[in-house]
């Protein structure tokens, strides 16, 4: 499937760009993030040292929020599916635009 991406504050400078579409291998938000981070070398910035997403970091599918840390997981966070078409914004919660 192939969602928009819009990009913000590290990532946009990392990757170049403010919105990219990509080809997710997989359905859920946790597969973007790791493919977004292989593909375009920003895992220091996605993920803490630990392997895990870092808790800065802001999903918003479409309209709807992903938490990303296990504390707030109200939207479902990352297990949150994908459609084909979704705009996905990952945003550095603290960071400027």
């Amino acid at each position: 499937m192939i969602v928009t991406v819009k990009l913000f504050a590290r990532l946009r400078a990392a990757i170049g760009r403010g919105e990219i579409q990509i080809k997710v291998e997989g359905n859920r938000i946790s597969d973007l993030i790791r493919q977004l981070a292989q593909d375009y070398r920003v895992r220091g910035i996605l993920y803490d040292t630990e392997g895990n997403v870092a808790p800065m970091i802001l999903v918003i599918n479409n309209t709807e929020t992903a938490r990303t840390t296990e504390a707030n997981t109200t939207y479902g966070g990352l297990d949150n599916e994908l459609r084909d078409g979704d705009v996905v914004s990952i945003l550095e919660q603290g960071c400027g635009a």
